[in-house]
């Protein structure tokens, strides 16, 4: 079952982007990647506690039973979506479209670097969920109730990143977007970091709610981004790409946190996650993505990317 989930979730995260375009004018683009996240970060948000709840005062029957209404509510607004015009089906097989999406995004200098900043993003944070319980429970004195609270805390970072990007992108050029998710992501990794000498737990929550608020205008502007300068007929086979590496990335943060914290201690995974954003943070800083002043002018010159 686990595996049908994540095997939807990952199709549906393909087809949204491509869906946009065909569906959206693009002057709208960056308003509807917006209102996606905003209703992804709230479900990310209310599903655990939701859940929790009645799982906790009634039944977890209740859970599965309400997960399965809104599973089959959300076929239903589906099927509502309008038909799209058949296409001349392309015979060339699943690795060969891959590749092409491969090549296009590795030659592509806004592509490529936000493709590196991405795998080296969800390395480190995966890397630092794997072990953050633990770290939180032993070495800060964390209960179980306030491990939760901390990751809630980063959903909610999620909704208000979400929403306050309208103003975002109304007083700061699309560069500054799009570095300021990796910004946020390093200043809550010092944060992090700091803990292991102050045991101030305040800066925990501090710094869920930038990993939360900092990532989602990062993923609001970069989808964005994707979407102006991939050629639709691509546009799936380099979302295929993207969410092939970057996915990828998650197990081997995990599995990095399991060696270093078995072999050099817990602390070793923050000095390692500190480590990691910052190295993403100077990727995305040097180089063309930072530097794109309004995201429009990309459209004039479309051909010359």
């Amino acid at each position: 079952m686990s595996f049908i989930i994540a095997t939807g979730t990952v199709l549906y995260s393909i087809a949204t982007p491509s869906l946009v375009v065909t569906m959206i004018k693009k002057e709208n683009f960056m308003l509807t990647n917006r209102g996606l996240e905003v209703s992804r970060s709230i479900a990310f948000t209310l599903g655990p506690s939701v859940g929790g709840f009645l799982a906790s005062w009634f039944s977890g029957v209740l859970s599965f039973l309400l997960s399965l209404i809104l599973s089959v509510s959300s076929i239903y607004f589906m099927i509502g979506l309008p038909k799209e015009k058949d296409k001349l089906i392309n015979d060339d097989g699943v690795i060969i479209k891959l590749l092409e999406g491969m090549r296009f995004i590795t030659s592509n200098k806004y592509l490529k670097p936000i493709v590196v900043t991405s795998i080296i993003f969800n390395t480190s944070w995966f890397l630092l969920l794997s072990i953050f319980s633990f770290y939180a429970i032993n070495n800060l004195n964390f209960s179980p109730s306030e491990v939760g609270m901390a990751l809630g805390v980063y959903g909610f970072g999620m909704i208000c990143g979400a929403y306050i990007y309208p103003r975002l992108a109304k007083n700061f050029n699309f560069g500054s977007q799009v570095t300021f998710g990796p910004l946020c992501a390093f200043v809550a990794s010092i944060l992090m970091l700091t803990t292991c000498f102050t045991n101030n737990r305040i800066f925990i929550f501090i710094a869920f709610f930038m990993f939360g608020s900092g990532p989602i205008i990062w993923t609001i502007s970069t989808t964005t981004l994707r979407q102006i300068i991939t050629p639709n007929n691509l546009l799936s086979r380099v979302s295929s790409v993207i969410l092939t590496v970057t996915f990828g990335a998650r197990p081997l943060g995990a599995a990095l946190g399991a060696y270093l914290s078995a072999s050099f201690g817990v602390k070793s995974c923050l000095i390692a996650v500190f480590t990691g954003f910052l190295v993403q943070l100077i990727v995305i800083l040097f180089t063309s993505p930072a530097r794109i002043k309004d995201i429009e002018l990309l459209e004039e010159n479309k051909l010359s990317l």
